[in-house]
């Protein structure tokens, strides 16, 4: 008789393990145990996210962001395996390359693009007029072409902080860009392991013979010649997420400053840029700026609150 007992106290523990944050399996649904009535914590679906959001992988996120549902990743790189380093002479000297390891983060949003000219010009933080006071005036060629307005672009640290706040977020972490740009299985690329970045998946610097760092004089960017594109050029190089561009075009600042200094600090940047070659292209590569000498660009990440994480269909 005792040994029933036994085995009915396991199977009654085991039934009663249905909430997210016990490691028993994925069952749903609701039952009784021991006379007391229990229910699957797991949010229910909602068919509409409502104004001003869009169902995304399944999370109700701001529209034109993507949903980045929680759970674990890879990030960093190794040599000798599927996810090497990438070509060393990019990192500056004290920025190590990211081990390789296994993160974890909860469910948030990510921009689909990164901030672009049209976004400063209607947030009146740029201007094409000299002296019209509607923030700072963009350089001659963008003033004068139109058509650039969908081009990526830049904004001081603390600027850019500010904007993406404005909106209810915040500059990216560096764990949710490269999360968001590689999946949860620690791709090379935003599109996997192969193939390599080229002028089909990323903006970036196409010229015979040239697969490093820096462009060599002559080299030029893919299609036109010109180093920036319009966002959402390169379809084929979307991220598992969704999100468009994490690889070439601008660098992409994220929230952790590298070095606080007395006059300037020193800003993690992520993604490679157009100006760089295929060796430096890669989901795990960081550099810096100061913002002076190296401009980025930059997306914005929304992290929702207990109350707003909502699952969708």
């Amino acid at each position: 008789m005792q040994q029933i007992w036994v085995v009915l106290i396991i199977f009654a523990t085991s039934a009663g393990c249905r909430s997210r944050t016990q490691a028993c399996g994925d069952f749903g649904g609701e039952g009784t145990v021991g006379g007391e009535i229990w229910q699957d914590d797991e949010p229910s679906l909602v068919a509409d996210c409502g104004d001003g959001f869009h169902c995304s992988n399944g999370l109700c996120v701001p529209e034109g962001m993507v949903g980045v549902p929680a759970g674990s990743f890879f990030m960093g790189c190794a040599d000798g395996t599927s996810v090497p380093c990438p070509e060393p002479r990019i990192q500056a000297p004290g920025v190590p390359h990211i081990p390789y390891q296994q993160s974890y983060l909860d469910d948030f949003a990510i921009d689909i693009y990164e901030f672009t000219i049209r976004d400063c010009l209607e947030h009146g933080l740029c201007s094409r007029t000299p002296g019209d006071g509607r923030g700072a005036l963009l350089p001659l060629p963008y003033r004068r072409r139109w058509y650039r307005v969908d081009y990526p672009w830049y904004l001081p640290f603390e600027q850019a902080r500010a904007y993406c706040q404005s909106r209810g977020g915040d500059l990216c972490k560096e764990a949710q860009w490269e999360k968001a740009a590689r999946g949860y299985d620690g791709r090379l690329y935003p599109w996997g392991n192969e193939p390599g970045p080229s002028c089909a998946n990323a903006a970036m610097a196409q010229c015979p013979d040239f697969g490093g760092t820096w462009a060599p004089q002559g080299c030029e960017g893919c299609w036109t010649g010109e180093w920036l594109l319009p966002v959402g050029s390169f379809p084929q190089g979307a991220s598992p997420y969704g999100a468009m561009d994490m690889l070439g075009s601008m660098w992409e600042l994220v929230r952790e400053p590298f070095l606080e200094h007395k006059y300037y600090d020193w800003y993690v940047i992520r993604g490679g840029a157009t100006w760089f070659g295929s060796e430096v292209l890669s989901t795990s590569t960081r550099a810096l700026t100061d913002m002076v000498y190296i401009v980025a660009g930059f997306r914005c990440c929304w992290t929702p609150s207990a109350e707003e994480v909502r699952q969708c269909k």
